[in-house]
């Protein structure tokens, strides 16, 4: 049993809600949140040794944190995370955008634990309002033939009822 606390800074919860195996060498990386000192979740990573002992040369000594990627000041979550052909890792989930709502995430990791800032926007990418309404929240995430990234979810739509989104990127 491998236990985490405190994560973020703050003195609440941490979650594992998603895991994957690095392909090259067997370490697991668990994507989850995090609670900071201000009670908000944070999109937390977590990569650990093939013996369960935390990998200290991934992120900050053993994690990575994303923090308002979507420009707001809330809650930001993972929801699964996968590796790419590439080795790099790919998070999908949530963060809160500066009206308040949820903007599907999608981030991108190096193997050492820092963003790949040659995706995206600094090594993320949002989508807002995919259904015409809000709360966009990406689910689960895996490559297509090609190697293109392809995130399902769900927006709610402008009637406030949710719909199922198929995203993706190159």
């Amino acid at each position: 049993i491998v236990t985490h606390n405190n994560a973020a800074g703050g003195n609440d919860s941490d979650s594992g809600l998603h895991l994957a195996i690095e392909p090259s060498t067997g370490k697991i990386v668990v994507a989850g949140t995090s609670v900071d000192s201000s009670a908000y979740d944070k999109m937390t990573l977590w990569k650990y040794n093939t013996n369960g002992t935390i990998d200290t040369s991934f992120g900050v000594s053993g994690v990575a944190i994303s923090n308002n990627a979507a420009g707001g000041t809330g809650d930001e979550n993972a929801r699964c995370v996968a590796f790419d052909s590439s080795g790099r890792i790919v998070v999908v989930g949530a963060s809160t955008n500066g009206t308040g709502n949820f903007d599907m995430t999608l981030w991108r990791y190096n193997s050492n634990g820092t963003l790949d800032t040659s995706f995206g926007v600094g090594g993320i990418v949002t989508c807002d309002a995919a259904a015409g309404g809000v709360n966009d929240m990406g689910m689960g995430v895996a490559f297509d033939s090609s190697g293109k990234i392809v995130v399902c979810g769900a927006c709610t739509n402008a009637d406030g009822n949710d719909d199922m989104v198929l995203w993706r990127y190159k």
